[in-house]
């Protein structure tokens, strides 16, 4: 799960959330959003991205059918001024249970002949991991001989949202070692953190940036320079070893400047959108309450017009070498 949460003002009793955060396909998926609660502030706030659900008031909660991976986010406004007071988000993950790929038998010894079956509603589906086998769809099988540790991944789409899932093949009981670092690189002076887990270790050394020992555990860093970790596990079938590292950015985040004018329309009208973003490649602008969901692609200085006939909610995405940043922007058409 990602969760990105920015207050202005102290207003959050909690966050979003999804319940549970992952399931299989048709399963019951509760979706509860916090209580805006200051009395100095009149508050209109919107969610996006979940059936049923829009324009939301206080503490509540709606439950839905899930058919597929959803990205929520919660946005609140000062009705006053229009400007932004709360910004937060998550995901919810969704198994396609009518989507499977498995290999048969799961586990083998080195040599031996497997079969990786497959039974997928979508049209088309790339395969990757498999030598030799690159695209799979309808029902089918393949068969390899198992040398090593196999991981398949199906990434596939009917014209909707893609969905990826997988199948792993195991030809021996080394250590398994799953860690990482939570971001890939960092504006110097941040923090991240690393964690890892080895299901069938027996015992694990962490060397490098972090020293340390255990089969599970997580250390965060602050990075002023590139950073590089080993985990290296045992057990009573062997040892198994790897590296990961996270870098350093050398540009820094794009710092937007940017203002809409006006915030406030009694009527149906044009309102301007003005910015500039320092250090960034290019900017994106999206009006949220759009039923076409048009996304303009702007320079890092901009200036553009929108006619409005119903209440917008604009997202700006400006994007650059040292990563995105983000601004919204709330203009009320209507008397109130």
């Amino acid at each position: 799960m990602i969760s990105s949460l920015f207050i202005i003002s102290p207003i959050l009793s909690q966050a979003i959330e999804f319940s549970p955060k992952e399931v299989d396909e048709g399963d019951k998926v509760k979706f509860t959003w916090p209580a805006i609660s200051n009395l100095a502030t009149d508050a209109t706030c919107y969610v996006f991205g979940v059936p049923g659900i829009s324009q939301v008031q206080g503490m509540g909660s709606t439950e839905f059918t899930a058919y597929n991976s959803l990205s929520a986010e919660m946005i609140c406004f000062d009705r006053r001024t229009g400007e932004s007071l709360y910004v937060d988000q998550n995901e919810l993950t969704v198994n396609q249970t009518n989507s499977r790929l498995k290999f048969v038998p799961s586990k083998a010894e080195p040599g031996q002949d497997v079969k990786l079956l497959w039974n997928i509603s979508k049209n088309r589906c790339d395969l990757y991991g498999i030598p030799n086998l690159n695209q799979i769809s309808g029902k089918g099988s393949y068969t390899i001989t198992a040398d090593e540790n196999l991981n398949a991944l199906a990434y596939c789409w009917n014209g909707q949202e893609p969905i990826d899932f997988g199948a792993s093949l195991k030809t021996d009981e080394r250590p398994e070692i799953k860690a990482g670092f939570n971001l890939e690189q960092v504006n110097n002076g941040e923090s991240v953190t690393f964690s890892w887990t080895t299901p069938n270790a027996s015992s694990c050394v962490v060397t490098g940036d972090i020293n340390t020992t255990g089969v599970a555990g997580a250390q965060t860093l602050v990075v002023n320079s590139p950073k590089t970790v080993n985990v290296t596990c045992v057990n009573g079938n062997g040892r198994s070893s790897q590296d990961y590292s996270v870098n350093l950015n050398e540009s820094p985040k794009p710092i937007i400047s940017a203002s809409i004018n006006p915030k406030l329309l009694r009527s149906p009208g044009v309102v301007r959108i003005n910015g500039q973003a320092e250090h960034a490649e290019r900017c994106s602008l999206k009006n949220l309450n759009s039923p076409s969901g048009e996304t303009k692609i702007l320079p890092p200085t901009f200036g553009v017009k929108y006619y409005l006939k119903d209440t917008g909610i604009f997202k700006l995405s400006c994007n650059g070498q040292g990563g995105e940043s983000t601004q919204y922007f709330h203009v009320f058409v209507g008397s109130r």
